[in-house]
């Protein structure tokens, strides 16, 4: 089964950045760390597509972003009293940009759109929520001038576009 995802692709220094602030909370969370080279903002997930890559490609060379995007503070889904995921949030409304891929792709919206770059998937448990976001100093910004494709299996990590 694909796993079919649009991304905003991370710079090398932010990638840096929020790697130098993973190796502070490692140590306080049981779970599943995503790989620096693996980060990214997820904008749409498809799933298995019904649509060709090709179809899906071009409309994702035709949504346009460029702006400033900023991603601060650590967050968990569904909640910090359950968390099963911990997560960095993007403060930018990107609203516009999902539903227009929504659109294009004739894709649902979701009502609960949350942009986000996953940082672990936890598998037990994990220490205060105070102690490991204040552990965590992720403030920055940068430009987005364009989306990307990926197709991930779990195992296998491949950017289509």
């Amino acid at each position: 089964m694909r796993r079919l995802f649009i991304a905003i692709e991370l710079p090398p220094e932010i990638l840096n950045k929020i790697a130098a602030s993973v190796t502070k909370i490692k140590p306080k969370v049981n779970g599943a760390f995503v790989r620096k080279e693996k980060l990214h903002i997820t904008l749409l997930f498809i799933g298995d597509p019904k649509l060709s890559d090709e179809d899906i490609i071009n409309v994702v060379k035709e949504q346009s972003i460029d702006r400033d995007i900023e991603i601060s503070g650590l967050d968990a889904f569904p909640s910090w009293g359950k968390p099963r995921l911990l997560f960095i949030d993007v403060k930018t409304n990107l609203s516009d940009v999902y539903r227009g891929l929504c659109k294009k792709l004739n894709v649902r919206e979701e009502t609960s759109f949350r942009p986000h770059i996953t940082l672990c998937r936890i598998k037990g448990d994990m220490a205060a929520k105070f102690e490991i976001q204040t552990r965590f100093d992720v403030d920055e910004k940068f430009r987005a001038k364009k989306l990307s494709l990926f197709d991930s299996n779990f195992e296998s990590y491949k950017k289509l576009y």
